[in-house]
């Protein structure tokens, strides 16, 4: 990469390798044109051995969900009792939920402060309906919840691996051990004056060597095998806070790419960086945006989706051009943080609707609506997307207030602080992979 011009080579190098931009929207709004894998059964010669290999790299099995058949709730569960003084049992809503990346473990975190295990039903009938399951294990901390990240090569079959990082106001990072619910390390971030701050997002990068930390106006990186504070490395996104350049504000989510080998990083200063994961040099900087709450790519690594407040809307930035390619109203103005997950042929969003209690799912390539799969009672705070099984967390702070006078009637809100398991009825399909030639290329 020239150090000159950083964000020109980007632009160059990726249409360069890339495949035309919009034969790839056109191959993706088709659903990569839903072809046949390469018919392996019959054995080849060793030298064609490579070009075998080759041609089935272009191809990858693909979740379809089928959006004609209503999604079915299997599993439920909450109200949950709160287990923080500090947080009354009808506050206790559901904040945040991710799949583990072996898909065998969901992480909840709860306005009581505490991040919940939930391990995948052993019974997963689907004529069953509606379930009652509960956590096989609860992390408490002393302070309310900033952000938790999955290790990205985690494996229940590998203790070593199956951890995940949890920050928490004025508190060092801590590796918390999954299959024990025990802090096995922390890492400590500090300021320029030796205080240890919170980190407000968390991001692996994408060979697990490294763990991310947003602050306000600067973010950190920690080697995982060197606990404590010897390993950070400051980054500053701004040279100065006076400065005009550079990104400002706190950094509400980290995000990071395999294919660009780019870190993401979102602001409530209503903007949006790329740096790259071994310089850290700011490639590009999107301003003008809402403040975003969420940041995630595509699988492919070309698209960058961004989850925005108070106005509502989700943004589709394709990182060949550096542009928005399509920009959804999805509703729900809250000022929580709402999330949005995409996969090969969809996108999925949280908070949606009037009332921000609906799943919106949208075509990854126009962005136009498909079909509302989920609605909750309440507000739904964040959906987790793995193949056909769908988690969704609802509930939002409920203000209990009393009649001034007799004759006033107080509406009651309806409080759902309740976490489901849909199954979302689908078939497995090959897909051609778009940009397959810059992806082994660039490996």
């Amino acid at each position: 990469m020239n150090g000159n011009d950083p964000e020109s080579d980007l632009i160059e190098g990726s249409l360069a390798m890339g495949s035309d931009i919009d034969a790839d929207h056109e191959r993706l709004g088709q659903a990569s044109a839903n072809v046949e894998p390469p018919d392996q059964s019959v054995s080849t010669p060793a030298h064609d051995q490579q070009a075998t290999t080759a041609d089935a790299a272009q191809y990858i099995p693909c979740y379809v969900s089928d959006h004609a058949q209503p999604a079915q709730c299997l599993f439920r569960a909450g109200p949950l009792a709160s287990r923080c003084k500090a947080v009354k049992s009808h506050d206790n809503y559901f904040r945040w939920i991710a799949w583990s990346p072996d898909a065998t473990t969901l992480l909840t975190v709860n306005n009581d402060r505490c991040v919940r295990q939930w391990d995948f039903p052993s019974t997963t009938d689907t004529s069953a309906s509606d379930a009652r399951f509960t956590p096989t294990a609860i992390v408490p901390f002393a302070e309310p919840i900033y952000d938790v990240a999955w290790y990205p090569f985690q494996s229940r079959l590998d203790p070593i691996s199956n951890v995940y990082a949890v920050s928490t106001p004025h508190h060092p990072i801590h590796l918390i051990d999954a299959s024990t619910g025990v802090s096995r390390c922390t890492y400590v971030p500090t300021n320029h004056v030796d205080e240890i701050v919170g980190a407000t997002s968390l991001a692996f990068n994408t060979d697990g060597t490294h763990l991310y930390a947003g602050f306000d106006g600067w973010f950190a990186t920690f080697d995982v095998t060197r606990p404590g504070r010897d390993s950070m490395v400051r980054v500053s996104t701004s040279a100065t806070r006076r400065s005009k350049n550079g990104q400002k504000g706190i950094l509400s989510s980290l995000c990071t790419n395999a294919t660009y080998r780019a870190v993401a990083a979102a602001s409530y200063a209503r903007t949006i960086a790329l740096y790259t994961q071994g310089t850290h040099e700011c490639v590009h900087i999107l301003r003008g945006l809402p403040p975003a709450t969420q940041l995630a790519f595509d699988p492919s690594g070309h698209y960058m989706l961004s989850s925005h407040r108070e106005d509502g809307t989700v943004h589709c930035l394709d990182l060949r051009m550096l542009r928005t390619v399509w920009t959804y109203e999805r509703g729900g103005k809250t000022t929580m943080r709402s999330s949005v997950v995409a996969d090969w042929h969809n996108v999925v969003m949280a908070a949606a609707g009037s009332k921000g209690n609906e799943v919106h799912v949208t075509d990854l390539a126009t962005g136009t609506a498909r079909q509302v799969v989920v609605r909750h009672e309440d507000l739904v705070a964040c959906c987790a997307v793995r193949d056909g099984w769908w988690a969704t967390c609802s509930g939002q702070r409920q203000f209990r207030l009393a009649a001034l006078d007799e004759e006033v009637r107080v509406e009651e809100v309806a409080a759902d602080h309740s976490f489901r398991l849909w199954h979302v009825p689908g078939e497995y399909q090959y897909f051609a992979v778009p940009g397959s030639e810059f992806n082994e290329t660039d490996s």
